[in-house]
């Protein structure tokens, strides 16, 4: 994540002000405002001094960053934090309290954050005050007054974003916030008057009256002062978790019945509790796809080896039919390995450097034979497809494999045969209380049918890697979590509704681009076809950098076999050490090697002493290390496990 500098604070301020004055709109801007904001889109954070300075930081010491704050959160709420910023990042604003131990006494802050957009990009923006600069009682001020008296205070807590209810000493509700409207589902008129348990449960109402008197009694109370979790009710019967903290007002016991002695500060868990389920999904995937990818790699680099040597032995015994009846067998089991490894790599996130424009209706129009052979004859596929449909980033290939699947699943879903309807539209999506899916426009793809449904405990784990409801032998319960993760790596979303006996409907939603600002990314996937001979690399001089011993002697016999010169380098350390030396008219990487050096610091290092190396990577498996690296965007990358005469192909298409 990128963070601002001292230097460049000055460059940062017009936009600053941009944002601030988008904040705060009609409302007067706090004097040193300590103001915060981070782009979504490159992720850059910026804090004014004022952030600095709440935090205990020097500006000219430290850059800004989560972590940085973190370490100033009590622990307590360090989790909350981390939950409401993940919120933020996904799209949609938060107001969270908590408490900071930057002075000798801990300060509770509360930190006021919204997405803006502001010149075609979106940013999230926050405001930090401190809590005890807020006073949310009248009675402090010595001023014996209803709230309603404060009109500048009303107003404040009036559109404070979490639900505040006041109440007098009896807990009949005086007063109640718009956000308390809106979590509660009642109008302010059915709630002023009202006994504050008819938000409660039946199991904790008929206790509410007992802490009341107990405090009359006693001034003490276990629910005075601190915070918890318990459980509230809407107006329609749902329950649901709230974290509710109550003030007294001071000289609350001597209040009249028409004066405000307790408030209540609410937050509504919903969003956070599903928030907290995602995460648990997303990080047994990223955990599975961390995995595929090791394993990938591995795998490639064994396929490599086999595949080079059985690439010698098919030269060296051309005039062998027997022999080179083995050894094309043998190739043919490397390229099933091959497309093995690969699904295995959409696990990972490897997607999106495959992703281009593409338009989802014209991709279904031309795999419409393909998706009627998937299913079974008894069930009856029909397409509605919208002609208009908008345009989306993604990699084209790992679409076509997750509708694919989607069809499957559900013809399997149809044994007696039914109808599955494969559609293509335009939506726009203005729920903001959905945490998963911010507000803009999307292209849907969605695939329903009539068949058997699931339960709710089935649907509940349907993207959990390796869970399945089929046989053994028809399933590994990996096809919807990697349709899952490659809609999440090409920042997507994947949603399933389902009933028992009545079907099931998967959706999945790309954000829309500007097709007519954007070009088709170009591939850096290898695919030549050899030429006939490889004349013109004799001589050429060859720098050949692999963690693995057998790649890299396997290469240099199979290259010297065609009269280049070849030298080898065990690591990314000792590869630069070499390159820096000497002149190389080639240099062939390995892109994933372990050790302080890999392949992409190797080659970044080195172009930035010697620009016009020429370079070929190799790799099994990329994972995102390429990312942000404007030095190797244009660096071709031959994918193991290669032919050999594929290489050949390629190094000639680099040097002449």
């Amino acid at each position: 994540m990128q963070s601002q500098s001292v230097e460049n604070n000055q460059d940062y301020s017009v936009l600053t002000n941009q944002l601030l004055a988008s904040f705060f709109e009609h409302n007067i801007k706090p004097e040193n405002c300590a103001f915060w904001w981070r782009d979504l889109s490159s992720e850059f954070l910026f804090w004014t001094d004022e952030v600095f300075t709440l935090f205990g930081y020097s500006a000219k010491d430290h850059n800004p960053s989560l972590t940085l704050e973190l370490s100033k959160i009590d622990v307590t709420d360090k989790s909350r934090v981390i939950n409401a910023y993940r919120a933020g990042i996904q799209g949609e604003g938060f107001e969270i309290s908590y408490y900071i131990n930057a002075t000798e006494q801990p300060v509770e802050i509360v930190n006021q954050a919204k997405v803006i957009v502001l010149n075609g990009n979106k940013y999230l923006a926050g405001y930090l005050s401190r809590k005890d600069k807020l006073d949310l009682t009248p009675a402090k001020a010595g001023v014996k007054s209803t709230l309603q008296d404060n009109k500048l205070l009303v107003n404040v807590i009036e559109n404070i974003r979490e639900p505040i209810i006041g109440s007098n000493i009896h807990g009949k509700i005086l007063f109640v916030n718009k956000a308390a409207e809106v979590c509660f589902q009642y109008s302010k008129e059915e709630l002023l008057g009202k006994p504050i348990d008819v938000l409660m449960p039946s199991e904790l109402a008929h206790k509410h009256a007992d802490y009341i008197q107990k405090y009359l009694m006693t001034g003490q109370s276990n629910l005075i002062n601190q915070e918890r979790e318990l459980s509230a009710v809407k107006k329609n019967g749902d329950k649901f978790t709230m974290r509710l903290s109550i003030s007294a007002v001071e000289d609350s016991i001597q209040a009249a019945d028409d004066e405000i002695a307790f408030i209540a500060l609410i937050h509504d868990m919903t969003q956070a509790e599903l928030a907290e389920s995602l995460l648990k999904r997303t990080s047994k995937l990223d955990a599975l796809g961390h995995m595929a990818g090791g394993i990938a790699h591995d795998f490639n680099n064994i396929l490599n080896i086999v595949s080079g040597h059985l690439e010698i032995l098919q030269i060296q015994q051309a005039e062998n039919p027997s022999i080179l009846k083995r050894v094309n067998a043998g190739l043919k089991g490397i390229e099933r390995g091959k497309q093995l490894t690969t699904r295995l790599s959409r696990l990972s996130r490897l997607d999106k450097q495959d992703a281009e424009p593409c338009n989802l209706t014209l991709i279904v129009q031309d795999i419409q034979d393909l998706l009627s052979e998937s299913v079974h004859k008894s069930v009856n596929l029909s397409f509605n497809l919208e002609p208009k449909l908008h345009w989306v980033n993604i990699d084209p290939s790992h679409f076509v494999d997750t509708l694919i699947n989607l069809c499957i699943n559900a013809s399997d879903a149809m044994p007696d045969g039914g109808e599955l309807d494969v559609s293509c539209f335009n939506v726009t999506h203005q729920d903001s209380n959905n945490t998963e899916i911010p507000k803009g426009s999307y292209a849907c793809l969605k695939v329903t049918d009539n068949g058997a449904g699931m339960a709710e405990e089935v649907k509940q784990r349907v993207f959990e890697p390796f869970f399945t409801t089929k046989d053994k032998s028809k399933g590994t319960g990996l096809g919807l979590s990697m349709a899952y993760n490659f809609v999440r790596n090409n920042q997507g979303f994947m949603q399933v509704e389902s009933e028992v006996g009545k079907g099931t409907s998967f959706s999945i939603l790309f954000p829309i681009i500007e097709n007519n600002l954007a070009s088709p990314a170009e591939t850096k996937l290898v695919k030549p076809k050899a030429p006939a001979s490889y004349q013109a690399l004799k001589g050429k001089k060859v720098l050949v950098v692999d963690d693995e011993l057998p790649i890299l002697h396997l290469l240099k016999e199979f290259l010297t076999m065609y009269g280049l010169d070849v030298s080898t380098a065990a690591s990314g350390k000792e590869g630069l050490d070499i390159a820096l030396v000497s002149e190389f008219d080639l240099i062939l990487s390995d892109l994933v090697i372990p050790g302080e050096i890999d392949g992409a610091d190797f080659i970044e290092a080195l172009l930035t002493e010697k620009s016009n190396s020429a370079v070929i990577f190799m790799s099994g498996f990329t994972d995102s290390r390429l990312d942000n690296r404007p030095l190797l965007k244009n660096i071709p990358v031959i994918t193991k496990p290669f032919k050999k005469k594929e290489l050949l192909t390629q190094m000639q298409n680099v040097l002449l």
